[in-house]
């Protein structure tokens, strides 16, 4: 019976061990083969941060592409609405003064003064209808206008279409200092504010918001005074906005806006001048 019990114990612990041996070795595999799936885990993660890596490289390098590319765009905006503005203000307007030049001495001269003056004057129509030709290939057609009395609120309007005479007011200005001294008074405005707006698009262009502030009032005053209305409280709204740290480098962007609707409002102010102030009155 003795012998019974110790063969029993000796075949338990056998068992045992041979049980706690397997586990061993069934852990140990367990262990390695986890130890191999993180390698493996391991290396694509590294495989993907190489990946996240060059496309970060990538993007960044587009994108200094873009950024580039935009910024050209922009300046080749910029020049081109610059250049509109030069052939406007330094071109047309100079050109379109010397054909009513031409056109008054025509009426006051006689003989063959009044021919020449008159045959000069049918000249400068070809040059002048060029100049519109080259204004109208690259004219900038959209301006933001602000409309509301909320800062940074602005709607885009066709330009030429753009209603920018207070109308109303040149006539009871004509009817008050008369035809003669209020087509003086347009004639100074119109010669002057071309060169107050370059230098305000000057201030804009240079950061100068403090000189730019007040020449923006100044102009906007000038132009009131002659019925430009439209132009005045872009100027008048504009100073305000210089006023504000946060929106002066959105101010300094509307320089060709500026330049193209103080370019629009003087055409159309001459347009009203030619048909509502008759030269003949105004020369007497």
């Amino acid at each position: 019976m003795t012998w019974l019990v110790g063969v029993s114990l000796t075949l338990i612990v056998t068992l045992a061990i041979s049980a706690l041996l397997w586990l061993r070795l069934w852990l140990r595999q367990q262990s390695q083969a986890s130890k191999e799936r993180f390698d493996k885990l391991q290396s694509e993660r590294d495989r993907l941060d190489g990946q996240l890596r060059h496309y970060g490289r990538e993007l960044k390098e587009r994108e200094k592409k873009l950024s580039e590319a935009t910024r050209r765009i922009s300046n080749l905006k910029q020049s081109k609405a610059d250049l509109q503005a030069v052939i406007g203000h330094q071109l047309r307007r100079p050109m379109e003064n010397l054909r009513e030049s031409l056109q008054r001495l025509a009426i006051s001269a006689e003989g063959d003064s009044a021919m020449l003056a008159e045959r000069a004057s049918s000249q400068l129509q070809p040059i002048l209808r060029s100049l519109d030709q080259i204004q109208r290939l690259g004219q900038v057609q959209t301006l933001a206008v602000t409309q509301a009395p909320r800062l940074g609120m602005t709607d885009t309007v066709e330009v030429q279409s753009l209603k920018v005479l207070n109308l109303e007011a040149l006539e009871r200005k004509r009817n008050t200092l008369g035809h003669q001294t209020f087509a003086e008074l347009i004639n100074r405005r119109s010669a002057g504010l071309p060169k107050q707006i370059t230098e305000l698009t000057s201030a804009l262009t240079g950061r100068h918001w403090l000189d730019a502030e007040k020449l923006a009032l100044v102009v906007a005053a000038n132009a009131g005074e002659i019925g430009l209305d439209a132009i005045a409280g872009h100027l008048r709204n504009l100073s305000t906005q210089l006023g504000i740290d946060s929106e002066r480098e959105r101010c300094r962007q509307q320089r060709s806006e500026l330049l193209n609707l103080m370019r629009v409002s003087i055409q159309q102010l001459q347009d009203w001048k030619s048909k509502n102030l008759h030269t003949e009155w105004a020369l007497r």
